[in-house]
């Protein structure tokens, strides 16, 4: 199970970057949406799976479990835009530039 979940952690973790890209759907981004929904309910089946909730606890839990995953998505967009835009605008010299540069501890 602990394997399960190392592998649907690594999928989400290299689907990031995807999140990041323009919205709009040609084939290929229909089809990266088709493979981020499926991980999402890969995801909350793999939650449901191992947590023994009762109906009560269920209708409490659920709304806050999409409400994170739904603020994590944000944030993870947000990151991948970051590094997209921080990859778009620093050049192989620039890099080489910043790690000569000694730090101040």
């Amino acid at each position: 199970m602990v394997r399960l979940a190392t592998i649907l952690l690594g999928t989400m973790l290299l689907a990031a970057p995807a999140m990041a890209q323009n919205t709009d759907l040609s084939s290929g981004d229909a089809n990266m949406e088709i493979f981020i929904q499926k991980i999402k309910a890969d995801k909350k089946l793999l939650v449901a799976s191992n947590m023994d909730l009762t109906d009560a606890e269920g209708k409490k839990f659920w709304p806050l479990y999409d409400a994170y995953q739904k603020e994590l998505w944000q944030i993870n967009e947000q990151l991948g835009k970051t590094i997209n835009d921080y990859a778009e605008h620093t050049t192989p010299a620039r890099v080489r530039s910043r790690k000569k540069q000694p730090r101040n501890c």
